[in-house]
Order: structure tokens, then sequence, then C-alpha cells
């Protein structure tokens, strides 16, 4: 990969990580979360308690 690509995978389908130590002096990840609609978790989309209470953990944490 070369500065400024992106990359989209299904981290539980396939093996990741780096092979090497990041080189540059910072780096920016989005990490995406869903439901497939009729998959084996589908009964979880939008699962509001669930997302409030993570909402809550991650509020308190200090950066």
């Amino acid at each position: 990969m070369q500065p400024g690509d992106a990359v989209l995978y299904r981290g539980i389908d396939l093996r990741h990580g780096r092979t090497q130590p990041n080189p540059n002096q910072w780096s920016a990840h989005l990490f995406l979360f869903w439901v497939e609609r009729s998959g084996e978790f589908a009964q979880h989309a939008f699962d509001e308690e669930r997302l409030r209470s993570e909402l809550r953990r991650v509020s308190n944490l200090s950066v």
C-alpha cells in the first residue's frame, strides 16, 4: 500500500495486521460495524440499548 491508499475488508474473514512497523508519523483508522440483513445476527441491527451502553462507556475514557 502507498500513502493515501485505503482498504475495506471483513476482518472476521481475513487475517490482518501489519507485517512491518508503520513508517509514518501518524495514521487514521475508521472502523465500520454492521450486521447483514438476513445474516446470523440480523436481530441485533439497531440494538439501541447496546449502542447507548457503548456510548456511555467511551464517553468515560480519558483521551
